[in-house]
């Protein structure tokens, strides 16, 4: 947190530590990277994205509901993930293009507000329920309704169950020269514990289930591919030494 404003909006620098990213069976095969381990330099397209983003940092606004009013460093973020990737300046600018709905502006927003824009409108007591809506920008456009219960307090700590709708809609999207277009649906559940000085997620676990259909065109030639995805989201507090 650098500071609280007037408005109660928070300015807040968020740095991403390290990065650990794995992925068996998809389009592009196996990825498997982790920066703490260090090494060589990736040789994997995927992995030298992820490489690019670690140490990265980003200039973030909170509005008081949680929700995010701007994000400075998304430009530079996408320029050192060209500049790794070794892309010829021909495509350069296709790319960039791609990256947005992930690493631009709006993308980064809806990363951030999954772990920050879950506060109810007026105060609640346990066993009140709220509901909120929000649109995930990166990777798949994936539209969740949430329903959050908060459950207990104890020790300074609010402890609230998730139940998600997840839905897509067929709005083709623009990836590399590809139009791809998701017919998707699913839930998520889970927890999430709040620190109540602070309204920052201490901890929590999502589990996703979304299975669907993904439709690509390239030049004229369609493909349709069954899609089932299982995802764990763990949140854990860092530990600052």
């Amino acid at each position: 947190m650098d500071k609280v404003n007037a408005d109660g909006s928070m300015d807040a620098t968020a740095t991403y530590d390290a990065v650990q990213y794995k992925m068996t069976g998809g389009p592009m095969g196996n990825v498997e990277y982790d920066s703490t381990k260090g090494g060589d330099a990736p040789a994997h397209p995927m992995a030298k994205v992820f490489s690019a983003i670690a140490g990265a940092s980003l200039n973030v606004t909170f509005a008081a509901d949680g929700k995010v009013k701007e994000v400075k460093g998304t430009d530079k973020l996408m320029d050192t993930i060209i500049t790794k990737m070794e892309m010829p300046a021909a495509q350069q600018a296709q790319m960039r293009e791609a990256m947005k709905a992930q690493f631009g502006e709006e993308g980064i927003k809806s990363s951030f507000e999954q772990m920050t824009a879950f506060y109810p409108k007026e105060p609640v007591a346990i066993g009140d329920s709220w509901e909120n809506k929000m649109t995930l920008a990166a990777g798949m456009p994936l539209s969740m309704a949430n329903t959050y219960t908060l459950k207990g307090r104890q020790g300074g700590v609010a402890a609230m169950d998730v139940k998600t709708t997840i839905t897509t809609d067929d709005k083709p999207v623009n990836m590399g020269g590809q139009q791809m277009s998701y017919n998707l649906k699913g839930e998520q559940v889970g927890t999430l514990n709040i620190d109540e000085a602070t309204g920052w997620l201490k901890s929590g676990k999502m589990t996703q289930t979304i299975d669907g259909t993904l439709t690509m065109n390239a030049g004229g030639q369609k493909m349709e591919m069954p899609m089932k995805l299982n995802s764990d989201v763990v949140f854990e507090e860092a530990k600052k030494e």
